[in-house]
């Protein structure tokens, strides 16, 4: 009996310590946006997905159990598909630092720190640094496309593009403030919408790879013109509503 217990105990160690220790997970929370930033015991999440606790089980299952603490949470805006699920993933978790546009709060929720970084701003940990190319709330614009950011690990350029539509987009790449280099990945903005993901943004960019995070939805998501416009331009897409958790490692040395 001794030997089950132990045996069943040593599954649970080994399945615990297979958990990415770097890398990046977007979330699959169905129709809702959650992406985690991890290096080793450290965590940022952009996002949280909605209400319905998808989120916290994303973050259920890639860290480990004993990982009480959330370092960073970004809320790119507060659009209920992007911010809805913050209770639910911090409950009985404490949280460090929660960065906002500025105008965000959640109630019953108090990290240690709250922080609005602006535009050109960089967050960093160990090899990975984080750089707000918008705020919206920081500018004269538009609507609430949210923060958008790109996160740089290793070989690879991470590009989160909120809810970003056409105009932004042009707007970013006329500033040249979204310049391809490196491996590119792309998570894309507003699940695939066709309000978004521009023929330029795409051109300037270059992805290997494209990150629909997309749910059953009313709305056509993603949408069809998007798809081929990237596969046109050779970019492999993915989505979570077929794959679910999509996960990348750090590259170190140009290896995997």
């Amino acid at each position: 009996m001794v030997g089950f217990w132990l045996i069943g105990l040593g599954v649970i160690i080994a399945l615990q310590l297979s958990k990415p220790k770097n890398g990046v997970v977007f979330c699959g929370v169905g129709q809702g946006d959650m992406a985690i930033i991890m290096d080793g015991s450290w965590q940022m999440v952009i996002d949280s997905g909605k209400a319905d606790g998808k989120g916290r089980e994303c973050w259920d299952r890639n860290v480990v159990w004993w990982d009480r603490i959330i370092e960073v949470i970004l809320v790119t805006h507060d659009d209920v598909d992007h911010s809805g699920g913050i209770g639910k993933l911090t409950a009985g978790l404490a949280v460090d630092k929660i960065i906002t546009d500025g105008s965000y709060r959640i109630k019953k929720i108090e990290p240690l720190e709250w922080i609005v970084l602006n535009i050109g701003d960089k967050l960093k940990q160990g090899q990975i640094e984080v750089e707000v190319l918008d705020n919206p709330k920081q500018r004269e614009g538009k609507g609430d496309t949210g923060i958008i950011t790109i996160v740089k690990m290793g070989n690879r350029n991470y590009w989160f593009m909120a809810d970003a539509d056409v105009e932004t987009e042009q707007r970013l790449v006329w500033q040249e403030k979204i310049v391809g280099g490196g491996v590119n990945i792309m998570k894309l903005s507003h699940h695939g919408s066709g309000n978004g993901t521009s023929e330029e943004l795409v051109k300037a960019i270059r992805p290997s790879e494209a990150i629909i995070s997309v749910g059953k939805n009313k709305y056509g998501h993603p949408s069809r013109e998007v798809i081929e416009r990237l596969e046109k331009n050779g970019v492999k897409v993915r989505r979570t509503d077929i794959e679910g958790d999509i996960k990348f490692s750090k590259i170190i040395n140009n290896r995997y």
